[in-house]
């Protein structure tokens, strides 16, 4: 019996020390991200090679990512101040300045609308319940039935966070012809958004 219990406390400590090592190859990015008039970005959404983190700015503009590997690209949406990406060179502490994008003088033609979401909703054949959405008349050929949306040429889920007066043009494609450029990842529909 203590010769069991021992070496289970052994397979213990070497799991452990497994995990430990293993997070320590992990790649930690630290940063702030503000205005260029020095203010912080609060709830920019940030996205690791145009993934979706699930994870943003603190009140301060303060972020924290863990990567299993080295991205090469760190991407910042926010509804206010548009869109910065940056090549990622290795830093572990960054300081990230993001233009006021914001409109001065130009009126969106979906300024009548809260949002994306919204301005959809009033599209025929498209559906819309809370944040997912669906396009009539495509079968899906996997295991999603949402459509591919592309922000700016950039796959997203989740369009919440973009300020519909920053909105140029929004596209739904639903033809076959349309859709074949986009291959397996526009069986459900795509969705082109452009941004000023």
């Amino acid at each position: 019996m203590i010769l069991r219990n021992l070496t289970l406390v052994s397979l213990f400590f070497f799991a452990l020390n497994m995990y430990a090592q293993d997070e320590s190859k992990k790649i930690v990015i630290r940063g702030i991200l503000k205005t260029d008039k020095d203010a912080p970005v609060k709830k920019a959404s940030i996205y690791i090679d145009n993934k979706n983190t699930k994870r943003r700015t603190d009140r301060q503009g303060v972020f924290l990512i863990v990567c299993d590997e080295s991205p090469k690209k760190i991407k910042f949406v926010h509804k206010k101040h548009g869109t910065k990406e940056i090549e990622y060179k290795g830093d572990s502490i960054m300081s990230i300045v993001m233009k006021d994008k914001r409109p001065v003088l130009r009126t969106s033609r979906y300024i009548r609308f809260n949002n994306i979401y919204d301005y959809l909703r009033g599209r025929p054949g498209v559906i819309v319940n809370r944040q997912k959405v669906y396009i009539r008349g495509i079968n899906s050929f996997n295991s999603s039935t949402e459509p591919l949306i592309l922000l700016n040429g950039t796959q997203v889920h989740d369009v919440s966070n973009v300020n519909i007066n920053e909105v140029k043009r929004i596209t739904i494609l639903k033809k076959p012809d349309e859709l074949a450029t986009y291959g397996m990842r526009g069986a459900n529909g795509v969705i082109l958004i452009d941004l000023y």
